[in-house]
């Protein structure tokens, strides 16, 4: 096992150096990756057999100061103090990985890959390309050691074999339109085919290797599917998210917090993205004014920061348990279909589960429950017998799905009754309608009749009204002064006093006032007074 595996150092947010000299002038590098973030160690390598033999290693306490750096590697700094010093950053991660380790055996090449990625950080297809790119590197080279050597091989006869020169050209066109492959350089005659030469006491034979030695199955298939798995994840994170300004009321063009706050956590539940990168996303996403909230934020900022502060000045503030009562008053509003009812439901307690006012696993009893409770349309309710399934609620897809069919079915019964009820009228219309056989119109006939009649009616009133004026006219009095002609003076007298307590404006049945004898008997008299002073007027005007 080499250095860096028994220091026991995070590969994963290190970095190794190059040209330090193992003095007090190393400081300089490494105070300007303090500017980046605290470092937690660094050890200069001494060991003559490791391969970062005279390079310093560092590693970062935080990973958010490694994912600010990692962008600009690798990363030349030229030194301030002395002259003609340049240091070179590089990702240890990338360094480990394109090492090769002697541990590596040929039966068990992907496994130990695999093992480097993972102590290294980074990503099994990553790694697998940058061994394929050295070993194509060292297949190029080892072509052409092999094509100068080839030139001096001789047959048993000491002339040139031409028929192994034949050969060698096809191989190498071969070896140049055949992509290199991370395989191990296994040499051996029973696997790589290997050429017998006709001499025994030649040059050692040459090695050629195969396309299947190349390209085994088992790298080609690991190869594409992380090559098709990368481009749908490069096709997928290059889509733009919705804006988001915050704005009251919200844009057309823009989604609410909501929607855009559903967008981020997806970007962040992604584990091949970077926390720099949906932090980015994040920024270019927003407009003002909520662009201004993160103004102050540094770039390395993590996505959690970022979402904490937008979380703050949009996100709801209201607790579940107050959600949940409001939830509880949601009823169908008139005209509503039962399905946008349900849809609505479900946005409410969405938003209450996310609050904590609720447990997630109750959802569809809650949601089922309130719906019967609030619906109007008992029909829907007795077709799909929702009332007898609230112990064991249907998942909300198909509830949905159960109520939109049932409402198209209804839909459709109702336009069919509209449509043969609308004919059976329009068939008694034209019935009634129909002439009678001396050719004239049975309803222009009855409507001639009953003008004869309204006139009939008219004629009779006039004159019962002409005849009770002429009888009032002999009977009525004769008047000398108009002013005496009210109706008030025509009528007797009567009480406008209580009987109890003889206040006016009510009678003794509805009093609850004292008794009051002595008003009463003044009322009395006042009574009587007015009623023989209107019989005397009434007589003399008789007389």
């Amino acid at each position: 096992m080499d250095l860096v595996a028994l220091s026991g150092i995070d590969i994963s947010q290190s970095v190794m150096i190059t040209g330090v000299s193992n003095t007090k002038a190393d400081n300089e590098i490494l105070d300007h990756l303090r500017t980046y973030g605290n470092l937690n160690r660094h050890f200069y390598v001494n060991d003559p057999t490791s391969t970062f033999f005279k390079n310093l290693i560092s590693e970062f306490v935080d990973t958010t100061a490694f994912t600010s750096l990692e962008p600009l590697l690798p990363y030349t700094y030229c030194s301030k103090t002395v002259a003609d010093r340049v240091f070179c950053i590089t990702a240890l991660a990338c360094e480990y990985a394109a090492t090769e380790d002697s541990s590596i055996s040929p039966p068990n090449y992907l496994k130990e890959l695999k093992h480097i990625a993972d102590r290294s950080g980074h990503r099994f297809e990553d790694v697998l390309k940058t061994v394929m790119r050295q070993i194509g590197q060292h297949l190029h080279e080892a072509g052409a050691d092999d094509d100068g050597k080839s030139e001096h091989e001789y047959d048993e006869e000491g002339g040139v074999n031409e028929e192994n020169e034949v050969e060698e050209e096809e191989e190498r066109a071969l070896e140049q339109q055949k992509p290199f492959s991370p395989s191990a350089r296994r040499v051996s005659t029973d696997q790589q085919g290997a050429r017998p030469r006709k001499s025994q006491t030649g040059p050692a034979p040459r090695v050629s290797l195969t396309a299947h030695s190349l390209n085994p199955p088992e790298i080609q298939r690991v190869v594409v599917e992380h090559v098709v798995r990368n481009q749908d994840v490069s096709a997928t994170t290059s889509l733009r998210l919705r804006a988001f300004s915050g704005r009251v009321p919200k844009p057309c063009s823009e989604a609410d917090f909501e929607s855009w706050r559903s967008q981020i956590d997806l970007l962040i539940a992604d584990p091949s993205l970077s926390a720099l990168y949906v932090t980015r996303r994040i920024i270019e996403s927003l407009l003002s004014p909520a662009a201004d909230l993160v103004k102050g934020l540094s770039s390395n900022t993590l996505p959690s920061v970022v979402l904490s502060v937008l979380d703050s000045a949009f996100g709801t503030v209201q607790d579940g348990e107050e959600l949940y009562a409001q939830y509880l008053n949601i009823l169908q509003n008139p005209g509503e279909r039962p399905s946008a009812y349900l849809q609505r439901l479900q946005l409410t307690l969405s938003t209450v589960v996310k609050q904590g006012g609720l447990a997630a696993a109750d959802m569809d009893k809650h949601l089922l429950k309130q719906f019967c409770r609030g619906c109007w349309d008992n029909t829907i309710l007795t077709k799909l017998q929702l009332e007898q399934q609230k112990n064991n609620p249907p998942p909300f897809s198909d509830l949905l799905l159960w109520l939109r069919t049932e409402e198209d079915r209804q839909t459709a019964k109702e336009s069919l009754m509209r449509k043969h009820i609308g004919l059976s009228k329009q068939k008694a219309n034209i019935q009634s309608q129909s002439t009678c056989s001396c050719g004239h119109s049975t309803a222009s006939e009855e409507l001639k009749e009953m003008k004869k009649q309204l006139q009939t009616l008219q004629q009779q009133m006039s004159q019962l009204l002409s005849r009770k004026n002429s009888t009032e006219s002999k009977f009525k009095p004769r008047q000398n002064n108009p002013s005496h002609s009210s109706p008030q003076a025509n009528t007797k007298p009567k009480p406008w006093y209580c009987f109890n307590c003889g206040e006016d404006g009510h009678i003794s049945s509805s009093c609850n006032n004292r008794a009051n004898p002595s008003l009463v008997e003044q009322k009395k008299k006042q009574l009587r007074k007015k009623q023989q002073e209107w019989d005397a007027k009434t007589t003399s005007s008789l007389n």
